[in-house]
């Protein structure tokens, strides 16, 4: 028996739109952990602040998979973690990896860093740049002599950047964090547009309104 035409189309439509979901369903982002905190999500970007708790094990989820981080000198340097183990189930590539971190110079001790950037209107083409999966990357906060800005990473099909903030309440760390799927197709300069309207608004309220 020949099906009706509109339910054939129908049924065709059904099959291809549960094959659409399935493929970008491994593009979706997670939901954020407990003490991440989402400010706001545009185009497939979403940003925020999180308190990181010191620990190789506690691990901090922005949506992309879990993180981690240590303390290494109190109060101003510490490592985040890549591959490190098979319970983070996605491994944590970092941009831009050096072999001695900046924070280790001068002492036996050496530590893989990272050449990080100033702000987000440097990220134009994050698919550019070189990822490197190592064990840990050593970072500096603002307050410390080795701080080297917002660090790029690359898990499964997620980018994302930490800026390491403070260390917060004993050897919690506080980060601001932006992520996206790999096939967004516009880069995290792109969230600037959004961060910013707050103080746009209120300078056109200030002289246009008030």
């Amino acid at each position: 028996m020949i099906q009706p035409l509109n339910k054939t189309i129908s049924t065709s439509l059904a099959v291809l739109l549960s094959f659409t979901l399935a493929s970008c369903q491994s593009n979706k982002l997670q939901e954020e952990s407990e003490g991440v905190q989402r400010l706001g999500e545009a185009n497939g970007i979403r940003w925020g602040i999180a308190t990181m708790r010191e620990s190789d094990v506690n691990y901090t989820n922005f949506g992309t998979g879990g993180h981690s981080y240590s303390m290494a000198m109190p109060g101003k340097t510490g490592y985040f973690y890549g591959k490190y183990d098979e319970a983070m189930r996605k491994t944590v590539a970092f941009a831009n990896v050096v072999d001695q971190s900046s924070c280790t110079q001068g002492s036996p001790e050496i530590n893989p860093g990272y050449q990080g950037f100033n702000s987000l209107k440097e990220l134009t083409d994050v698919s550019s740049l070189t990822f490197q999966e190592v064990k840990v990357v050593e970072f500096g906060v603002p307050a410390s002599s080795c701080y080297t800005g917002l660090l790029v990473f690359q898990q499964g099909k997620f980018y994302g950047v930490i800026e390491p903030l403070a260390v917060v309440n004993g050897n919690n760390l506080k980060v601001r964090w932006w992520v996206m799927p790999t096939d967004n197709g516009i880069d995290f300069v792109f969230s600037l547009m959004f961060t910013a309207w707050p103080c746009i608004l209120s300078v056109i309220l200030r002289y246009f309104v008030l």
